[in-house]
């Protein structure tokens, strides 16, 4: 999978759990973590909205990823915490994650720029902890999509998400150079009913997610 553990979004993230090679660890052992990842995600419903803002954060294990019953994030500039009691699992053929793509904030606020502490725990309470700093661009939270859209596909990679009408991941990944309209998707793709494009910044800190493109709709 090209685009590593950023697959999260509500539903993107998912398409992960389809990979099914896991490397796994001694029960016994103290679990640990190879790297720790957030990426601040503007999400689009229509042209008319402004973003639904989250924050995924995902932990690569060392330790059997299965172990991971809980993460805790912590914001470190402003000391808001949040608890995710049943974390995404999944894994390829090297490399395997535990997290959550729904990390929200109250009311109008947004979530800082800075450090973010990451803790995850299994089922014997042991524990493990590491930091990961964003940076997203705070301008845009007020923007429309039409407003951001060119800004967002500079020094961005464009990738796909095809689904069925139950919201299943179909496919993932770089657009196919067959695919010049829409039409191309959806008769190459068996079962599919909507896609959502994304802008994924080079640095995978910021996930610009489309509205979705349904297939009775199409152009």
């Amino acid at each position: 999978m090209k685009s590593g553990p950023f697959l999260h979004n509500n539903i993107i993230f998912l398409a992960c759990i389809f990979l099914t090679s896991v490397f796994f660890s001694c029960a016994d052992t103290d679990p640990a973590i190879a790297s720790v990842k957030g990426y601040v995600i503007f999400d689009y419903e229509n042209e008319t909205k402004k973003p639904l803002v989250k924050l995924a954060a995902f932990i690569e294990t060392e330790s059997d990823v299965r172990r991971v019953e809980r993460i805790n994030l912590k914001c470190l500039e402003n000391n808001y915490s949040w608890t995710c009691s049943d974390p995404l699992i999944f894994s390829n053929d090297s490399k395997q994650w535990a997290g959550f793509t729904e990390f929200y904030l109250p009311g109008d606020e947004n979530f800082r720029n800075g450090a973010y502490l990451m803790e995850c725990d299994d089922a014997q309470e042991k524990s493990v902890s590491s930091s990961f700093s964003i940076s997203y661009p705070e301008e845009n939270l007020v923007k429309l999509l039409s407003e951001i859209t060119e800004e967002a596909k500079e020094n961005s990679r464009e990738e796909i998400c095809v689904y069925d009408s139950a919201g299943t991941v179909l496919y993932y990944g770089m657009r196919r150079t067959s695919w010049k309209q829409d039409s191309n998707i959806f008769n190459s793709i068996k079962n599919s009913a909507y896609y959502r494009i994304s802008y994924v910044s080079n640095n995978d800190a910021v996930i610009y997610m489309l509205p979705a493109v349904y297939k009775n709709q199409q152009k």
